[in-house]
């Protein structure tokens, strides 16, 4: 992802001739670009595995699948493939240099500096780490919910109830989630 955005950088120079709007205007775009990826990514993961999971769901005759793809446990785990994506992607606007930032010298710093947004990979990696927490949020509540589903169609829920158990769970999670 480096290379596209060096190639939109050096591409938004030579368009506009005004140096202070290529470093940003690259990095916008590439964003964009990565966004659009990432969503088209989830919308053809969603598709495919929703529609596989609901063909097997028909095909079977146990009701444990119909109430997992009803609590759309697999439509939160297709948003694993555009935070992969997000992760994966966020460090384009920081340098592939074999050195840290503190070895360098000023002048190569200065050089790096008028291409390249160093902070802006840190705050990507922050939001795509905040995009897992709410995965894992969505999935495991949405697993949780279908398994107290699950557990109610048995016949001895009626003498043992879980669902405190259940919300008691989903405290724990969402505390350490926070």
């Amino acid at each position: 992802m480096t290379s596209v955005y060096k190639f939109l950088l050096e591409t938004i120079r030579d368009i506009s001739g005004l140096e202070s709007f290529a470093k940003p205007g690259a990095a916008f775009a590439t964003l964009v670009l990565i966004i659009i990826a990432a969503w088209l990514a989830h919308f053809i993961t969603r598709q495919v595995l929703i529609k596989i999971m609901s063909r097997i769901a028909k095909r079977t005759k146990t009701t444990w699948d119909d109430i997992l793809i009803k609590r759309r446990v697999f439509s939160g785990l297709a948003h694993l493939v555009p935070a992969i994506i997000l992760y994966s992607t966020s460090g384009f606007s920081y340098p592939n240099i074999t050195q840290e930032l503190s070895e360098l010298s000023d002048s190569a710093l200065n050089t790096l500096s008028q291409d390249y947004y160093f902070s802006l990979a840190g705050f990507l990696v922050k939001l795509a780490q905040m995009y897992f927490i709410f995965i894992v949020i969505f999935v495991s509540n949405s697993v949780l919910n279908a398994g107290l589903d699950i557990y109610n169609t048995t016949p001895y829920s009626k003498n043992r109830p879980i669902k405190g158990y259940i919300q008691l769970v989903k405290i724990f999670i969402f505390f350490l989630s926070g």
